[in-house]
This record gives C-alpha cells, structure tokens and sequence, in this order.
C-alpha cells in the first residue's frame, strides 16, 4: 500500500505535465443589461460541443467539466435579444463569465399564418405563435432549422437514427406536427425528420404554435405545430430576356 501511493501520485503528475486536458468548471451568470437582474430559464449553449444548460432563478449555471483553453459560447431567452459569440478562457481555476441580454421589444405587427391557416397579424392570432426569424438565425449562427430551434426556449430537439423529433411543452415529437409552408412534410418517421437537410438560407422564418392546433391540423397537432416558411423566389425583372 505504501508502494502503490507514490505510484499514483506520479502518474497523476505525469499527466499533468504531459499536458492532458483536465475537466475545469465554467460558471455562467445571465443579466437583464438594463436592469441588471438574474434572468431565470435562460440557454447557454457552448458552439465547440452543442452542450447547453439553462440558468436557475438566480440567473446562474455552470458546466462542470471542460478542458482548460478557449471556449466560444451564446445566450439567448424568449423575450432578449440573443447574445453575440462571447469567447471565454478557462484556466487552471476553471473560468467564470457574466452575460447580459438586453430586452427585445415585441414585434406584434409581424404577420403569421400557422394558428388559424390564413394571414394574420401576430398580435391578433389567438392561440401562442412564436416567430423565429433572420434577426434570430444570425444571432445564433443557425445554418440550418434543427440548430435554429434548438435555441428556441420551451422547444427540445432530439436526434435519432430517422433525424430530429421536435416536442413542445413535454408532449413528444409523435404530437407535434412538422409543416413546410403549411403542408405536412415529406419523410417523417415515428415523428422524426431529418431537419437538418432545410438550410437557413432559404428559409424566411419558422413559426412555432405551442399548444394544440388539433382543431386545424388533427390529432398530429395536440403537442404543437412547427412551420417552415420558405424565402419566395425573387421576382424575375420586368422586360427579362426572352
């Protein structure tokens, strides 16, 4: 026993001066930038892994084990304007950093179409429709819809063999119903799509319904409904080439 001590002890040094990367805590605290309070149920995601947390009502959270260096990571909140790539160094004390998000003024004037199934102003539409738009997407760094909504809050993005399933409020992918420019899309699974393959860059805005639009959509809906609106295409000039 006597032996096997320095053993260990030699071997943790060695590691140590081999360079390996030891797991170090990243403490995180989100603010309101005009009012300076905690912000509770913000997402703190880090780019390098995807790994994200969501902060306690103290506006706080932690990512217990990283390897010492720089880490690049963003928040963002219903209701604040997502926070630009913030780049964070962990050291040998682990690091710590404090975000603040500034209140984004409602646009109710935007126009939707999921909730009733035909134009509406946003303010106006009865059921809780949030728009996820191109402010949002540069925000983020989203390229593609699965990256945009899982920035989303009250939105959780499982992947699987057969692609991404969406669930919203605790109802499963199976209830919510996927739509592209308000048709079912093409290729679902057991309530899973390959979102990924729906680039960013031809998508205008996703509206997402939160709660059930079964009356509109069918039994598919009871959990939700999320719609890709896709970019139009631009309007070919008057006098073309013939």
């Amino acid at each position: 026993m006597k032996r096997t001590i320095p053993i260990l002890l030699s071997l943790l040094l060695g590691r140590l001066l081999g360079g390996e990367a030891l797991a170090l805590p990243l403490e995180v605290q989100v603010e309101n930038a005009e009012t300076a309070r905690p912000i509770q149920g913000a997402t703190v995601r880090l780019l390098e892994t995807g790994a994200s947390r969501s902060t306690d009502q103290h506006g706080r959270t932690r990512f217990a084990a990283l390897p010492d260096g720089r880490h690049r990571l963003v928040a963002s909140r219903v209701g604040f304007e997502p926070s630009d790539t913030l780049l964070v160094t962990v050291g040998s004390g682990g690091g710590a950093i404090a975000i603040r998000l500034r209140p984004k003024p409602w646009v109710l004037d935007e126009v939707v179409v999921t909730g009733t199934r035909s134009p509406h102003m946003l303010k106006e539409v009865p059921v809780q429709t949030e728009v996820v738009g191109r402010r949002e997407f540069r925000k983020t760094g989203a390229t593609s819809v699965d990256e945009a909504l899982a920035w989303s809050t009250g939105i959780n993005v499982r992947e699987d063999l057969s692609g991404q399933g969406v669930s919203l409020r605790g109802l499963d992918e199976n209830r919510v119903l996927i739509l592209v420019d308000g048709e079912r899309a093409v290729g679902r699974v057991r309530g899973s799509i390959d979102l990924s393959q729906y680039s960013l860059t031809n998508v205008d805005r996703i509206e997402v319904v939160k709660g059930t639009g079964s009356t509109l959509y069918g039994s598919e809906a009871i959990g939700g409904v999320v719609n890709i609106i896709t970019k139009r295409p631009e309007e070919e000039p008057a006098g073309g080439s013939t």
